[in-house]
């Protein structure tokens, strides 16, 4: 349960208090990330002695310069903030009397800035060179001044954001994400939500075909993901699809396989996935088929705003559910309906009847494991063609998902803020009982670690708030981080194994070469002594 004592925001476990300016902080950084201008005339004093400070002083400390600041603006499409004079009064320990006067006597070209987004933006740009978080640095910059907090409309779900920011952040600390993100920011490879399991690749974990590690606002493929502590909330039915599938002939794994040991004989998650040849049709035979496609809504902690931003956000995108036979089959990869087409999206022409196919999803059927493909082609899928007619011809025209007021691709993953905003969205967009979706239904348990609340701390979403105070949320938010950190463990340890053994391999051609030519000089040995 959680409880209050004395004002204190007290831990729904260990009974300790937790950072009691948490919301606080929030609040105001929030607020400062929307304002114009300041309120007071002395109020730029802060940001602009704070800017002064990291300028001449944490910098060079850091072995960085303004020129590395210059980039980092330019990397956030802000290269045209220029006069950075404006934004800064000389820090030197100065006392707050002594900058208003110099606050004063500044007049005309070299008047101090009021326009609080440009504190802003060169404050995250130093803030990004630092490699510290964009909202401690913008807390320590502007705690002082007077920030006129946003109008809310609901206040009900600003407080619900607030509780599962303080509930995130409390992982954050205990499970120190932000030292495993560090980590995970640095491996190559590939991660695979269904299974937990981590496995080598040519690119960074955390950076994708859409994304660089910086996830709030961005959208990445569903085949590219990132191992974020997740959890799913809710699950709204988005269409239905009926059509033909093609069920490769033999089994490629046995009954009582795992799905674990199946996804890494086949899913689009592996890199090599794509790059097998396709098979003829004559490997496949043909089975009816229905296609459930429902849209997620997912807690995660992960990278938001910054690297340095380890923080709440809501991530939404497809959950797909397969019948065959009128029967419910598992998959290797339930979060998009296009792997399940067979073929990549590039290529030109693509035909939609076709004579070959690259599967990258396995499926469960009564005598074993098969691959499968064939979706979407034009001998059957008529209520996907009516949703999207051209599925097929290229990525973007697949069928859309209505998600949080926007118009998404089915295909994509996305990262949303938890601020009420967001909150107001997904009441009218999954929780609303005048939705215009057919079905829907939440994903979080009645019961937690502990006993649920005698009230409803708010109303606003009440399973929600039951998970949050019985402590399910936390719990099983730090679960998943120690999941994570587990595999990713193993996975290290399996790389380091990898390249010994290679580099033993390579160390020994050598030597046999060497070998060689000892023997034989600078001639050529005869091929039948080699």
């Amino acid at each position: 349960m959680s409880d209050t004592e004395g004002h204190k925001v007290i831990d729904m476990k260990t009974r300790k208090p937790l950072d009691d300016d948490f919301l606080q902080k929030g609040k105001l950084v929030a607020a400062v990330r929307v304002a114009k201008k300041f309120r007071d005339l002395y109020d730029p004093i802060g940001p602009a002695l704070y800017i002064d400070r990291l300028i001449r002083e944490d910098l060079p400390k850091s072995g960085k310069t303004a020129e590395n600041v210059k980039r980092a603006l330019q990397a956030a499409g802000r290269g045209n903030l220029t006069h950075w004079e404006r934004l800064r009064l000389k820090h030197e320990n100065r006392g707050r009397e002594q900058a208003k006067a110099e606050l004063l006597r500044r007049q005309g070209s070299d008047a101090v800035s009021k326009k609080v987004q440009k504190y802003v933006w060169l404050l995250e740009a130093l803030a990004d060179v630092l490699e510290r978080p964009h909202d401690e640095v913008l807390f320590a910059a502007f705690k002082d001044c007077q920030i006129e907090e946003p109008t809310v409309a609901n206040d009900l779900a600003s407080e619900l954001a607030s509780w599962i920011n303080l509930v995130a952040d409390s992982v954050v600390k205990s499970e120190d994400l932000k030292a495993f993100f560090r980590e995970v920011g640095t491996v190559r490879g590939t991660y695979d939500e269904v299974s937990g399991n981590f496995a080598g690749a040519m690119r960074l974990l955390m950076e994708g075909a859409g994304s660089s590690g910086v996830l709030l606002g961005e959208a990445e493929l569903a085949w590219i993901q990132f191992p974020l502590p997740r959890i799913p909330l809710f699950r709204s039915r988005r269409h239905s699809f009926d059509g033909p599938l093609y069920v490769s002939r033999k089994p490629i794994a046995d009954v009582n396989s795992t799905i674990n040991e199946v996804i890494k004989l086949i899913s689009p998650t592996r890199e090599e996935q794509w790059a097998l040849p396709e098979q003829p049709l004559e490997n496949f035979h043909r089975v009816n088929a229905r296609v459930d496609v429902f849209s997620d809504l997912r807690l995660v902690i992960g990278p938001s705003k910054s690297k340095q931003d380890i923080e709440a956000m809501f991530e939404t995108g497809a959950w797909v559910e397969l019948e065959i036979l009128k029967r419910d089959r598992p998959t290797t990869f339930p979060y998009s309906i296009v792997p399940m087409a067979g073929f990549t999206f590039d290529e030109e022409a693509n035909p939609l009847v076709r004579s070959s196919y690259r599967p990258t999803v396995g499926v469960r059927l009564d005598d074993g494991w098969h691959s499968l493909a064939g979706l979407g082609n034009k001998q059957g899928w008529q209520a996907l063609h009516n949703a999207s007619e051209e599925f097929g011809r290229s990525l973007d025209m697949g069928p859309q998902l209505e998600t949080l007021g926007h118009q998404s691709h089915e295909f994509a993953v996305y990262w949303w803020p938890v601020n009420a905003s967001t909150l107001e969205k997904v009441m009218q967009d999954f929780l609303s009982a005048n939705s215009h979706h057919s079905y829907g239904k939440n994903l979080v348990p009645k019961t937690g670690p502990h006993s649920n609340p005698k009230e409803l701390p708010l109303g606003f979403w009440p399973e929600l708030e039951i998970a949050l105070f019985n402590d399910w949320i936390r719990e099983s938010l730090s679960s998943s981080c120690r999941r994570l950190k587990e595999k990713f463990q193993l996975r290290l340890i399996e790389a380091k194994q990898i390249r010994e053994r290679e580099k033993q391999f390579f160390l020994n051609q050598l030597q046999m070469r060497s070998d060689q030519v000892s023997k034989f000089g600078n001639g050529s040995p005869d091929e039948s002594t080699i």
